[in-house]
């Protein structure tokens, strides 16, 4: 399935929690802190990577080549929003 169908396919029901890493400087860097979250918590079998709509796919190859034996939704975000 080409990534742009299962961006446009997918719901979530966002429950459980969020996490925002502010140390990393790139979309690699930013794998590697929730790879390194990840080993803190074992008990995570699934993640939702929030992204533009447009860097998503992008985004999404770089973690699940780095993030392994997990399953990673999509979630496009809308290009404006403010934070804090």
């Amino acid at each position: 399935m080409e990534i742009k169908q299962q961006i446009e396919r997918q719901v979530f029901d966002h429950n459980c929690c969020v996490v925002y890493d502010k140390n990393a400087t790139s979309t690699f860097e930013n794998a590697f802190e929730v790879k390194n979250w990840l080993v803190e918590n074992p008990e995570i079998d699934n993640l939702i990577l929030v992204s533009s709509y447009y860097h998503l796919p992008r985004s999404y190859v770089i973690f699940n080549n780095i993030i392994e034996k997990k399953k990673i939704f999509l979630s496009p975000a809308e290009d404006k929003i403010k934070v804090g």
